[in-house]
């Protein structure tokens, strides 16, 4: 009998520290969906494409893997949704701008603390496995929200073109092989 409520009681213990791990893993015991959510907006410079090609570090395409842990940039108080980022590994398909190999890391603002998720209104996030152009400072944030572009079957939907790439109504095309834009990104250069 005093075995079976030893073996209890150590089961029980066990269960406690592993309830814990989990816990402190994720920063949290509160579901994600219970938590308070804080949304930002930002006020982002506006670049023509050339500007944003002069302008970016690194310009990728690839494929967004895993958010990593939510972080505090530098210099914030961490109470606002753009003081917060997640970096995401981008494996490099291609890199038409910048340095790299294999992969570049982005910064995605926003990110999830104990009891609170930041989001960021202006941004759609990545999601992991998908195909991405990214448009990137030398820090690994984003240049303004339209110069991150998702890849769908080899293509690009974007308005975000060279004015040589508009019709003669001032409209872009509705979609653009990635080749095709990468080869405007490299012209611009």
């Amino acid at each position: 009998m005093k075995r079976k409520a030893l073996l209890a009681g150590v089961l029980a213990v066990v269960m406690a520290l592993l309830s814990g791990c989990v816990s402190s893993q994720t920063g949290s015991s509160i579901p994600t969906e219970e938590k308070k959510t804080v949304g930002g907006t930002a006020e982002w410079i506006y670049y023509d494409f050339e500007e944003a090609v002069d302008k970016a570090s690194t310009i990728v395409y690839g494929t967004a893997g895993e958010r990593g842990e939510t972080k505090v940039r530098e210099g914030t108080e961490g109470e606002g949704t753009m003081d917060f980022y997640r970096e995401i590994p981008i494996t490099i398909k291609e890199l038409a701008k910048g340095e790299g190999s294999g992969t570049v890391t982005y910064k995605e603002y926003g990110g999830e603390t104990e009891d609170t998720v930041y989001t960021l209104r202006d941004f759609t996030p990545v999601e992991t496995g998908k195909e991405y152009i990214l448009f990137l400072y030398d820090s690994g944030f984003p240049l303004p929200p339209n110069t991150l572009i998702p890849v769908e079957n080899g293509a690009v939907s974007t308005a975000f073109v060279p004015d040589s790439a508009l019709d003669e109504n001032g409209k872009a095309p509705e979609s653009i092989p990635v080749d095709d834009y990468i080869a405007m990104i490299e012209e611009a250069m």
